[in-house]
């Protein structure tokens, strides 16, 4: 996923992928990366541009698929 948006600083990026909550509007996207790292094989990849956006990549084995489905629930 990709935007063109405000982007983050890279103290911002270091904050997030240790799991702090840096958003003061809520626990969204802190809740996503906790449970990205709860899956087993998953990765997600941060980069971004303070005034350029950010680009994140996540990535999941589809032999783990059926895990997370089981883990989670479907939709």
């Amino acid at each position: 996923m990709r935007d063109d948006g405000v982007g983050m600083t890279e103290e911002q990026v270091k904050a997030l992928n240790n799991g702090e909550n840096i958003f003061s509007n809520g626990i969204g996207f802190t809740n996503v990366l906790r449970r990205v790292k709860e899956m087993p094989s998953a990765t997600l990849s941060i980069t971004s541009k303070k005034d350029e956006g950010t680009t994140m990549v996540f990535i999941q084995p589809l032999k783990e698929l059926q895990h997370v489905e089981n883990y989670y629930g479907r939709g």
